[in-house]
Formats: C-alpha cells, structure tokens, sequence
C-alpha cells in the first residue's frame, strides 16, 4: 500500500462552532507558527485558504508571491473543512533547509527522503521525539474514493508511555482501524 505521512492535530477551544471554524479558516495566519513554518524561499506573512472546495491553500509573501499548500477538498461551514496538500510539496520542502526542532530531528534530505519512502511502502509511520522533545506518535493513512489521502487514524502520547516499541505493538490496530474507515468512506487504496 503507498501512503503519505500524515500530520494530525487536535485542540479544544472554548469557543462556538461558527467562530472556530472562522478562526481556523479565513484567520489561518492568526494561529500558525508562519515564522517557522512556511515553505516559500522568502518569509511569508500571510497563509490563505480559499472558502470553496476546490479552492487554493497557500502562503504569500510580503512581495505578494505565492506558493501553493494545497487545496480544499471539503468545504461545509461551520462543520467541516477538508484541507489536501499538494502532491509535490515534498519535493518543494525539501529543497530547504530542514530545521533542527529537537535531536532527533531528521534534517538530512536524502534520509527523510529514505523515510517517506519506508513510510509509503509500510503503510504507517511511527515517530518519536522528532518534532517534540518527549512525545511519540503512530498514524495510518484514510484515503478516499479517488485514493487521493484525505486524514489519518493517529495515536499521540508521552514516549514515556509510547515508547517506540509500544507503538509498533499497536501498529496493526491502527492500520486495522484506517482501513476500516477508508472502506466506510467508499475510499480505495492507491496502487
């Protein structure tokens, strides 16, 4: 099965939903860490993402250059908004500079190359202090009908708790569980 990392996230706010989803959507840049986190070869100031589907999802600098994320999938305010990143934004990050977040950070190109291939090819991806010193996480892929990745079944915890070899105990649960959910969306697995 081939797969792409998945990055998940979850937080609660206190807030109802039609004011979340404003903030999450057209105040995009209120929330990100655009300092550290953008993909363009200047600093962006600003991260947009159009409000229909198949709108853009992007960065643009102060210069008003852009450089695309990806694109809306889903748009249903105030519930759901579905956000897939481009295909070729691997390529385009790794061009850059692979910022050191912890020690156990990969920052070398061909190694994280190396790793997004393994994780393609397992299905799975497993990680451990990489992005945060001290948590650990296990995702698998849920693809939809196109077999285009559109989220991911994910564990998250303390390594403490999670240890690596926890987590590939849990391995074929997780995988288990994304499978299911690919099948329950009418999704198909890429070939």
């Amino acid at each position: 099965m081939t797969t792409t990392t998945a990055v998940h996230r979850s937080v609660t706010v206190q807030a109802p939903p039609e004011r979340a989803f404003e903030v999450f959507t057209a105040g995009f840049s209120s929330w990100w860490p655009i300092e550290s986190h953008h993909i363009g070869e200047t600093m962006a100031v600003e991260v947009v993402i159009e409000p229909f589907a198949g709108g853009r999802w992007f960065e643009r600098d102060a210069d008003g250059r852009e450089c695309d994320w990806g694109f809306v999938t889903e748009w249903e305010p105030p519930r759901r908004v579905l956000l897939a990143w481009h295909p070729a934004l691997a390529d385009a990050v790794l061009q850059q500079e692979l910022p050191q977040l912890t020690e156990s950070t990969v920052t070398n190109r061909d190694e994280l190359r190396r790793l997004v291939k393994q994780t393609a090819a397992d299905g799975y991806a497993i990680t451990a202090g990489e992005r945060i010193d001290g948590a650990s996480g296990l995702a698998a892929p849920v693809f939809d009908a196109a077999a285009d990745l559109v989220g991911a079944v994910t564990v998250q915890g303390p390594t403490l708790r999670m240890p690596y070899d926890k987590c590939v105990e849990w391995v074929d649960v997780v995988v288990e569980h994304a499978e299911r959910i690919t099948r329950a969306l009418g999704g198909r697995f890429p070939d």
